[in-house]
């Protein structure tokens, strides 16, 4: 995956205090049951002694089995690690008043993150502002990141603030389990990056990043759980590719993943995307102006690289503005994966529109605007489908159609309401009790997709207001068209 450096778009996106420069001598002195660790000209006073870095002190309150307690200031520093090899192996706490302390990574340094967090449990950084400084890690990869934590169990991050990241600004890694809650990133390629670990990551808010907010990454397909929740999340962009970066929340291969109740906006790809695992829940979130598509579940890849999608939930979210709302597709048509056996329904999508989408690689480079598409064995129902200016729901992409049920939905002043693919071979489409106003273009018709898109109108058929029946793979009654 490409990632690329991220810079400020101006001053006042850095804090007055991270402006400052910082080479005051450090000490530090054990008061009441903490350690207290401060940077001033001269000794505040009996009992203080010096530290020659940010490390010394956090070694000396990890030996004493106390906290650090941080005073306000800026503390330049090259990579803390949090060992076993370190601070005689105890646990490691942290804390400060928020938004009053930065540790800040020196430029120049030699150091692949700004704090390494291994083996270590029951680690917790509180009131903290992690400043990468857009220093370029040496070594510089995927594992680079302000926080990083392998191993680690039982973790938390809050209140804190990440900045200034040219890769990653928490990354959690090799069966790490954790909670990142009530921070705040910005300006990093990738705010949240799991990898094989346990995290919940709520209430946070997660701006102006080069590649993606949130990432749940699994090597394997199987069982992960993280909780993705409650976080506002805006202004993701894509440094590479056609839909690996640029999402609000993304997920690859991990199974029974959350995402529950976030404020996304302003994706240029997908607010919440899902690339193989299932067993999701994606529910009650609001997602506003995805440049590609609001919410995508696909299995992507071939080979040893394929990813299927299989089982879950899209409930009661609420999309505007997009170039297609809800897809859940590939069906092993074109040497795809599969992505099967979804329930969308209580869904909202409005305004979805006919997109210019130029990435190199990326097509077609105008969007199809489907409200709704499906694939393979998913149930689509009770959803509100407003001005798609392609078709409201699409029920199965040529033979890329699996037993289909679309049922209850409201679909208004889209050209084609509801399509379905009659195409040879295809599987069995029931669309019933649906009710579809102003379609120009056809009510409940036929259509196909040709080569990359748009979706098409097959003949002259329509099923809009017709009793129950049989006709080719379709079962269609009781619809209300007009």
């Amino acid at each position: 995956m490409d990632f690329v450096t991220v810079q400020p778009r101006n001053s006042d996106q850095v804090s007055l205090f991270q402006k400052q420069e910082s080479s005051m001598p450090l000490f530090v002195r054990t008061i009441d049951d903490a350690t207290v660790l401060v940077n001033q000209a001269s000794s505040p006073g009996t009992g203080w002694t010096t530290v020659a870095s940010v490390q010394a002190a956090v070694d000396k309150a990890r030996t004493d089995n106390r906290p650090l307690y941080v005073r306000p200031g800026i503390y330049d520093t090259q990579q803390v690690v949090v060992t076993a090899g370190t601070g005689g192996g105890n646990k490691c706490s942290i804390y400060a008043t928020p938004g009053s302390v930065t540790f800040r990574l020196q430029s120049g340094s030699f150091a692949q993150n700004l704090f390494f967090v291994s083996g270590i449990s029951d680690v917790r950084f509180s009131g903290l502002i992690f400043d990468g400084n857009n220093v370029a890690f040496t070594g510089i990869n995927a594992e680079s990141a302000l926080v990083r934590f392998e191993n680690s169990q039982r973790f938390l991050i809050e209140q804190c603030e990440f900045v200034r990241s040219v890769r990653v600004g928490s990354l959690v890694r090799n069966g790490s389990v954790g909670t990142i809650q009530n921070s705040q990133f910005s300006l990093c390629s990738f705010a949240v990056w799991s990898i094989d670990s346990l995290v919940n990551v709520s209430k946070n808010r997660i701006f102006n990043c080069q590649n993606n907010g949130v990432a749940i990454w699994r090597t394997n397909i199987e069982n992960d759980g993280s909780l993705v929740e409650g976080n506002n999340i805006s202004n993701i962009q894509s440094g590479s590719g056609t839909g690996a970066n640029g999402n609000g929340i993304t997920v690859f291969k991990a199974v029974g993943v959350r995402s529950i109740g976030n404020f996304i906006s302003d994706c240029a790809y997908s607010s919440v995307r899902y690339f193989g695992g299932g067993s999701l829940v994606v529910a009650n979130n609001y997602c506003w102006n995805s440049r590609e598509v609001a919410i995508f579940i696909e299995s992507p890849g071939t080979g040893s690289g394929r990813a299927d999608t299989i089982g879950g939930s899209i409930t009661g979210n609420i999309i505007a503005e997009c170039a297609d709302g809800i897809k859940v597709v590939n069906l092993a048509q074109g040497g795809d994966g599969i992505a099967r056996r979804v329930t969308i329904t209580g869904n909202q999508v409005a305004q979805v529109r006919k997109r210019q989408i130029n990435d190199p690689g990326y097509v077609p480079t105008i969007s199809n605007a489907v409200g709704i598409q499906v694939e393979g064995a998913c149930v689509v129902s009770s959803n509100i489908v407003e001005g798609a200016e392609g078709v409201g729901i699409v029920a199965g992409t040529n033979l890329a159609t699996e037993d289909l049920n679309v049922t209850g939905n409201l679909v208004t002043f889209s050209p084609i309401g509801i399509g379905y693919s009659n195409a040879g071979g295809a599987g069995q489409v029931m669309i019933t009790g649906n009710q579809v106003r102003g379609a120009t273009n056809g009510s409940v018709v036929p259509v196909t997709l040709v080569g990359a898109g748009p979706f098409q109108r097959v003949g002259t058929s329509e099923f809009g207001n017709v009793p129950d029946q049989q006709v080719g793979n379709l079962l269609v009654g009781h619809n209300r068209t007009y």
